[in-house]
């Protein structure tokens, strides 16, 4: 909480993936990002390559897996230690549905993978979306033939996010049922809860959200999203990035950070965060380099800056707070 390094892992895109069949492009350890993680208590850390696999290493940063599928953006471990991860695959045949929508795309898939690396299940969010009959959300773009005008150069959903309702959360909220999984589109400025079983959309948001990140099920029954309200001048066209609330039953919408006279803050891509049993709230503004925690009268009582220079910083992709004994399995020592 002084900003002391306890641990670090090393790792190497092209030591783990030297020959990485698995995607389109030659990347390199020095132009590959890493993107959504999680830690174990032994010291264990699964991560995504964005958009070039999922992978999980020990606490000395040794493989122990690695999944050769294009994962992305976040990892969610739900109650039963299974690992919900996006994924895409680059599609270059028509679909049934929409024989005439240009090719190539990028279909993307919900993955629910095992604690030892193995597949589960693999949700089309596509098919989700069609299936569902909800298909205008992906030609809200003002053109007229919308079988042809499909936007976004094949990115058309752009997945960053899965989140399972879990108990005791879900008895919360009336309009669903535990085990329903809640995906954010960015693309779309959309949210979308899917039933469990079916895979039916169930219930769907459209803003005001504007490039979002990082849907939560609350334990108050609400959704909470980071808003990047993302535009073309630094944040000043809109004021900035927020966390915001909804209900899903009356669809009411607060703001819980910032609010009048609290710090602003802003990132137009990225952005996680994290709400604590005292209700503060910890907010990652990834394009800052900057990890604060507010308290609910919005007071930043803890901050740290991922400084580069003394003149700039760098990227932080996620924060997370994890418990304290954590850091007793993870001694730097034992792996030298």
């Amino acid at each position: 909480m002084d900003g002391t390094v306890m641990h670090e892992w090393r790792v190497s895109f092209n030591g783990i993936w030297p020959d990485a069949a698995h995607i389109d492009q030659t990347l390199h350890d020095w132009d590959t990002q890493i993107h959504g993680a999680i830690l174990y208590p032994n010291g264990d850390v699964v991560f995504n390559f964005q958009y070039a696999g999922l992978v999980r290493i020990d606490k000395c940063s040794s493989t122990k897996w690695k999944l050769p599928y294009q994962t992305h953006h976040s990892v969610f471990q739900d109650v039963d230690g299974n690992l919900w991860v996006p994924s895409r695959r680059l599609r270059e045949e028509p679909i049934e549905y929409l024989p005439n929508l240009p090719l190539p795309f990028q279909e993307e898939f919900a993955l629910k993978v095992s604690p030892d690396g193995e597949i589960l299940s693999e949700i089309s969010i596509l098919d989700a979306i069609l299936q569902s009959k909800y298909e205008g959300v992906l030609f809200a773009n003002g053109a007229h033939d919308s079988v042809l005008s499909v936007p976004l150069d094949g990115d058309f959903t752009h997945l960053n996010d899965i989140k399972i309702l879990e108990a005791p959360a879900a008895e919360a909220f009336p309009l669903f049922a535990e085990g329903d999984i809640l995906v954010s589109l960015r693309n779309l400025n959309l949210l979308l809860v899917l039933d469990s079983e079916t895979t039916a959309i169930k219930w769907s948001r459209t803003g005001p959200f504007l490039r979002q990140h990082d849907p939560d099920f609350l334990p108050n029954g609400k959704i909470s999203v980071f808003d990047n309200r993302r535009d073309s001048v630094g944040g000043a066209a809109f004021g900035g990035s927020r966390i915001l609330q909804i209900d899903p039953v009356s669809g009411e919408n607060f703001v819980r950070y910032p609010r009048a006279g609290d710090e602003p803050f802003y990132t137009a891509t990225m952005g996680d965060h994290q709400y604590f049993p005292n209700g503060n709230v910890l907010i990652t503004e990834s394009k800052a380099g900057n990890a604060f925690e507010v308290t609910p009268s919005g007071e930043i009582v803890w901050s740290f800056v991922n400084k580069w220079d003394h003149e700039s910083v760098a990227l932080i992709g996620g924060a997370i707070r994890y418990p304290t004994p954590y850091a007793r399995s993870i001694q730097a020592e034992e792996c030298q």
